[in-house]
């Protein structure tokens, strides 16, 4: 009940819904307010500090490109392969509502849970706008944010 269908197409039989995709566009939203909203909060993350976008824009900026992920996915991750291309990273805020929006041509295990807590943390001032550099450097997962709640996490579109 939580997935609308828009359209549907016969394909190939060698289609694969996951291994056949080109390319994704995830978006975590937070509710960046005190108050908690009944009609959000199934989903959306709620952080009642106040964020800077523009810090937040900044390091999104750093995370596109190609680069080792690897610092960027929780230990559960089941790929050798953890170099992956960012082509749109960016965050917006409509009143209280706060989106990252990260499209890649594939993401590993958490990957953009990591990427929005260690927003965040540029966003509230714990980290710096820098920090994607270190991280993508020295593979060193503590020098990221927290993984986020997959409450706030939403597939907005598949590419084939």
């Amino acid at each position: 009940k939580d997935i609308s269908v828009k359209s549907c197409k016969e394909v190939d039989s060698d289609f694969h819904a996951r291994y056949s995709a080109k390319g994704k566009t995830y978006v975590y939203r937070i509710n960046n307010s005190g108050i908690k909203d009944a009609f959000l909060s199934r989903y959306s993350w709620d952080i009642e500090r106040p964020l800077n976008i523009e810090k937040m824009n900044e390091f999104c900026k750093r995370i596109v490109g190609t680069h080792d992920f690897y610092a960027f996915s929780s230990s559960g991750r089941t790929v050798e392969d953890t170099v992956r291309t960012v082509s749109e990273c960016y965050t917006e805020r409509n009143g209280d509502l706060v989106t990252l929006t990260v499209t890649a041509n594939g993401f590993l295990y958490n990957m953009v849970r990591i990427l929005a807590g260690t927003a965040l943390g540029v966003g509230y001032g714990r980290l710096n706008v820098g920090c994607a550099e270190e991280i993508f450097k020295t593979n060193n997962r503590a020098l990221g944010g927290d993984t986020l709640s997959p409450c706030g996490l939403i597939l907005k579109k598949v590419y084939y």
